[in-house]
């Protein structure tokens, strides 16, 4: 398996992971018009939001990603809020 999207509230990128065989390969930009697509057609209106990892903020800066505010840490976990709006 090269990698696995899932989507919450039909707003959360919840899970976007490539397994490292496959960076670099647009498999996440791939797997994320796919779940994006499917976010639309149920409804959504265009806004999503991602907790980023450090690691994968630049990835989603370049699918038009934009930090809502600085790194912060839950549960040990630090991320990088985010949102899109198309």
């Amino acid at each position: 398996m090269a990698g696995v999207v899932a989507v919450r509230d039909n707003a959360h990128l919840f899970s976007l992971y490539v397994g490292s065989p496959w960076h670099g390969q647009g498999v996440g930009k791939r797997l994320w018009e796919s779940a994006r697509a499917g976010a639309l057609a149920r409804g959504n209106a265009g806004n999503f939001t991602v907790n980023s990892s450090t690691f994968a903020e630049g990835m989603y800066r370049h699918l038009g990603f934009t930090a809502t505010g600085p790194v912060a840490e839950m549960h040990g976990i630090r991320f990088i809020p985010m949102r899109l709006e198309l």
